[in-house]
């Protein structure tokens, strides 16, 4: 092989490599490598930055044991700028991804009228996440009805519903909340026989609820139920959200056996809140939870 043709070869490749990073070209190799890009440039590392930073801040908490425990703990106003630097960091992870690997550009995302990188929407709703325990509620918000608005045959479609009930419910909207809540009900209670197909022909087809968000749905649940001061209907999805923890971890296990042995002490009900104080004994615990 001369040198000229060991030249022209490599110059062939590096155009195809080029071309291949094209994000106005809907192809396999473009969606391939666009694709791994944004999952884990930006989606897998934004994550493993919240789940370091929710974590730590979770170990140094201090628990107020004398009364209900909330359900999902949340930085404060002061808690939270400590943590800027990991929720910021993570969210221009995200941002970059969306900017360099979207198909097609993203230039001018609200008229948009398709997006073939099948990781786009988890950045976004990892924005969307990462806004919300930054306190940045509006930001989430918008984060998550765009996901709504043009992710509606995707799963990520119910992930921001999920979480746009946890910011209503945590700017005080809780009609709003409960709107968002019914609407996964609602889409649990069409996918019990199978997924609906779309009624009308070249209709995108229904996406599939994800069996992941169902523990965090019905804590949801009971976390409006304990904010409307309904005890009875928080215990009802409490219980029936531990039919539900396959992808829930040991600590949040424990934390709804322990909430509910301290909804069923304050009820009387003397039994049952002692079957899920000795749950929180056999779970994965803080070690002053157990105690």
């Amino acid at each position: 092989m001369t040198k000229a043709l060991k030249i022209g070869i490599s110059m062939v490749a590096i155009l195809a490599i080029i071309v291949s990073c094209s994000t106005e070209k809907n192809t396999l190799i473009n969606r391939t490598f666009h694709g791994i890009n944004a999952r884990y440039n930006g989606y897998f590392n934004a994550t493993e930055l919240m789940n370091q930073s929710m974590n730590s801040y979770k170990d140094n908490r201090k628990e107020d044991y004398y009364n209900i425990l909330p359900l999902n703990p949340v930085p404060s106003e002061q808690e939270v700028v400590g943590m800027y630097p990991a929720i910021d960091t993570a969210i221009a992870k995200c941002k970059k991804v969306i900017q360099d690997h979207s198909m097609p550009s993203n230039d001018r995302p609200a008229y948009k009228k398709d997006e073939h990188n099948p990781w786009s929407d988890e950045n976004w709703t990892q924005i969307g996440i990462a806004s919300y325990y930054r306190r940045d509620y509006e930001g989430a918000m918008k984060s998550f009805k765009f996901v709504r608005k043009f992710y509606s045959n995707d799963p990520s479609l119910y992930v921001g519903e999920l979480w746009m009930a946890k910011t209503n419910i945590a700017t005080g909207k809780l009609t709003e909340a409960k709107f968002n809540l019914d609407n996964l009900d609602k889409a649990i209670l069409e996918q019990a026989d199978g997924i609906p197909k779309p009624t009308k022909k070249g209709q995108e087809p229904i996406a599939k609820f994800p069996k992941k968000i169902r523990f965090d749905l019905e804590k949801t649940k009971a976390q409006l139920a304990l904010e409307k001061g309904e005890k009875d209907d928080a215990i009802a999805y409490l219980e029936e959200s531990l039919n539900h923890t396959r992808y829930a971890s040991g600590r949040d296990k424990a934390r709804v056996h322990f909430i509910l042995g301290q909804l069923y002490q304050e009820k009387g009900n003397a039994s049952a809140a002692k079957e899920h104080y000795a749950k929180v004994l056999k779970g994965t615990s803080s070690f002053e939870m157990a105690f």
